[in-house]
């Protein structure tokens, strides 16, 4: 009878041995490749969503520079709208010297330099004037000063190039002052002159 115990547990390790040889052979045959084939999918579901999470940014972006090209296209106008005629120039002159007298300031000169007058154009392709004008004052600091920062609130557009201060312990606070700037000017098509 012993012997037939062995042939049992022998029959039962040859059977055990077949089971996990099929197992073994259905895992590499059969699961394995699903989840390399799950690994796969997922790397490439991984890859689609980094390209998508670019494309968002990237769409973002492109939104913000839509946005900035907006706003400075608002900031190009309102520029524009501050171009005066040449026939202005006077009017815009005085009232240059009329604001610096609220702030106690002395003219000596204002000198506008039509013959350093040069021509550009606008974005929208109109003619543009840049008229330099150099101004001699004097006055204290902080009223030059306060003068300077009201330049940019008027409506004329008017842009400060170079600003040269004198100052001695004799004239002390009073400063002379040379401020060379550009007046933006528009210049109006001219009519046809007729022949007659």
């Amino acid at each position: 009878m012993s012997m037939h115990k062995k042939p049992g547990f022998r029959q039962l390790f040859i059977l055990g041995g077949t089971l996990f040889s099929v197992v073994a052979a259905w895992y590499a045959w059969w699961i394995h490749p699903q989840q390399v084939r799950v690994e796969t999918l997922q790397n490439q579901i991984r890859s689609v969503m980094r390209q998508i999470q670019a494309a968002t940014v990237q769409a973002s972006q492109m939104e913000q520079l839509k946005s900035d090209v907006k706003k400075l296209e608002d900031e190009l106008r309102e520029l524009e709208s501050r171009l005066y005629p040449r026939e202005k120039v006077p009017a815009i002159l005085r009232r240059l010297v009329r604001i610096g007298e609220r702030y106690q300031l002395r003219f000596s000169a204002v000198y506008p330099m039509y013959d350093q007058l040069i021509e550009e154009t606008t974005s929208d392709g109109s003619p543009l004037l840049v008229l330099p004008v150099d101004i001699h004052l004097s006055g204290e600091f902080f009223q030059f000063g306060r003068y300077i920062e009201q330049l940019d609130q008027q409506p004329f557009l008017f842009s400060i190039e170079q600003v040269d201060i004198v100052v001695t312990r004799a004239s002390y606070p009073l400063i002379e002052v040379t401020v060379r700037g550009n007046l933006y000017l528009r210049q109006e098509p001219q009519s046809p002159k007729r022949i007659g």
